[in-house]
């Protein structure tokens, strides 16, 4: 949801950017409190930069409610992921799904992992492949994969996110990924009772 609202003042269409205030407060779901922190409580404003860096749930989902939900889904169908069930009684056009990634059928390690490289790559998605080319000794080609690349954000917002998951690693809760002499860039998550975890 944070590169979707980065993305929408690209477009023109929001107002977002790393220092932009999100109130972190309780809102009610069926007459409860929600959704939970990681923490204890709720802390009041926090901006994009350290909702991301401290992983608060609350900022999450208000961000979420203040943007487009099929810009958040298109954001991940374009990042690879396959998994994202937009119709039906249970679907994942809701804020558990996109904005805390509780999603119905769950998204692979290697989606993920191709989706974040889209940061690394200054927006542009490129297709998680085995081979790119297969030759044999006279070196005729016997297969050859050209992988799907496409542009999935404006490369000041990758750039801008990128920066913000480093501060995640540097100053958040992501500091267990630290790597000595290597820029780390990273995003935590939470779950509940061990589940998607991995």
């Amino acid at each position: 949801v944070y590169s979707v609202a980065l993305q929408s003042t690209v477009n023109g269409i929001g107002n977002w950017t790393a220092a932009t205030p999100i109130d972190d407060i309780p809102m009610k779901y069926g007459g409860q409190a929600w959704p939970k922190n990681w923490y204890e409580g709720y802390t009041g404003i926090n901006t994009l930069r350290r909702a991301v860096e401290q992983s608060i749930n609350a900022c999450a989902v208000n961000t979420w409610m203040q943007l487009d939900p099929k810009m958040s889904v298109d954001f991940l169908v374009n990042m690879g992921v396959t998994t994202v069930v937009e119709y039906g009684d249970v679907n994942d056009v809701n804020a558990a799904a996109l904005a805390l990634g509780g999603m119905t059928k769950g998204i692979s390690p290697l989606e993920m992992t191709a989706a974040f490289g889209t940061f690394g790559r200054g927006g542009s998605y490129i297709e998680p492949v085995c081979y790119t080319r297969v030759e044999n000794r006279n070196g005729d080609v016997l297969l050859e994969k050209v992988p799907i690349t496409r542009t999935v954000m404006d490369e000041s917002v990758a750039s801008l996110m990128t920066n913000i998951m480093q501060s995640t690693v540097t100053n958040g809760i992501a500091s267990g990924a630290r790597i000595a002499s290597q820029p780390v860039a990273g995003k935590t998550g939470t779950t509940s009772e061990r589940h998607n975890i991995w």
